[in-house]
């Protein structure tokens, strides 16, 4: 049965521009989504979309000021950018809107927002599984990689998408990363809204709204915390400097540096999972380390940042089940309020970091009809 927020607007249309793609001389059904038409064969939609059969089905001939139309019209309330993207996927089984330059957040909106509302499963398994190429996963390696390569969000705006993605798609162990993008800007930036190039306006979820306003402050004590750690003292015993103690100076100042960068107000100093070790060897004197120190201090980079990530939903006071490391029984291992986080307990006991291990989402039902 159609929801009655679904049931088609058969009342006379106005006048529509034509696609300029999706305008098919051969198609049965046309499709209106704020001023644009779309006309192609309704079983590329219907056989993937019970929502969309009903419409087509429930659908009757109307006429514009235009001319009059010999198929069915159904009008939407949704931006022709939306439905476009949903054509997209369906019509050409390629990323279409990404040669178009589409902003890759807003499609990553369109697509998930569109296949929830119409129940267009391969859509939105499609888009879900695109979510890590904009740094939304709790794989270590994965996320580390593309924030070093890009170290922080184009803009607030993808932040708050990304934040709002997390919570349309009902995968909480995608809410650390998502909170590390937004805790890159300030609460003034946070709490307007953003437009999307549709005109759809977001804000952050309610929800999350306190943990986003706790963030920065939390992820800049961890990532100075792992910059002083993967450059403390000593130097590697088989330093090749060590007579003239050239390393232990390289490192004292390396982490000098490292914490006066964390301490500035920009984002970098809120990232901990940013690479500070590559081409260490390179550096001039007095920050270089010879190839032994530098070694060391990348395998130890990797190490605690490896343990940092495996805390970060403790850190956060999140709920992220199955996040990969944990063991906590408040935050990732079969979560409870009634149980007390591991991290917590760590730091209860004064247990030392570096002696310290490193503490599937089910199918979705909202397709069934």
């Amino acid at each position: 049965m159609l929801p009655k927020s679904e049931s088609p607007d058969l009342s006379p249309i106005p006048e529509f521009e034509r696609d300029d793609v999706y305008w098919l001389p051969k198609g049965d059904i046309i499709v209106t989504a704020r001023g644009v038409g779309f006309k192609f064969n309704s079983t590329v939609l219907s056989r993937h979309s019970s929502v969309f059969q009903d419409l087509f089905y429930r659908a009757k001939a109307v006429a514009t000021s235009q001319s009059v139309l010999h198929c069915p019209v159904v009008r939407l309330d949704d931006s022709a950018q939306a439905f476009r993207c949903v054509l997209d996927f369906l019509m050409t089984q390629r990323e279409v809107a990404e040669e178009r330059s589409t902003d890759p957040f807003e499609l990553a909106y369109w697509q998930i927002r569109m296949s929830l509302k119409y129940r267009i499963h391969p859509l939105f398994v499609a888009a879900t599984e695109r979510l890590e190429r904009l740094r939304l996963t709790d794989e270590f390696l994965l996320y580390c990689a593309s924030v070093n390569l890009q170290p922080s969000p184009v803009n607030v705006k993808h932040a708050i998408i990304g934040l709002n993605l997390v919570r349309m798609v009902r995968r909480p162990s995608l809410l650390p990363t998502a909170l590390i993008a937004c805790a890159q800007f300030t609460p003034e930036e946070l709490v307007k809204p953003v437009t999307l190039s549709d005109g759809t306006r977001l804000s952050l979820p309610k929800e999350d709204l306190a943990h986003c306003l706790e963030a920065p402050r939390i992820l800049r004590d961890a990532t100075v915390d792992v910059a002083l750690r993967v450059f403390a003292l000593p130097a590697s015993a088989q330093c090749t400097r060590r007579d003239s103690g050239l390393c232990e100076e390289g490192l004292r100042r390396l982490s000098f540096r490292r914490l006066d960068d964390n301490l500035k107000p920009q984002p970098l100093g809120k990232q901990p999972f940013r690479l500070w070790s590559i081409d260490l060897a390179r550096l001039p004197d007095p920050y270089r380390l010879c190839s032994r120190c530098a070694d060391m201090v990348q395998e130890r980079e990797r190490e605690i940042m490896r343990a940092k990530w495996a805390e970060l939903p403790c850190l956060l006071d999140v709920v992220a089940p199955g996040w990969p490391g944990s063991t906590c029984s408040r935050h990732c291992v079969n979560p409870s309020d009634s149980n007390v986080c591991e991290f917590d307990m760590d730091a209860e006991g004064e247990s030392d970091p570096e002696d310290s291990e490193p503490p599937t989402p089910s199918e979705d039902s909202r397709f069934d009809d």
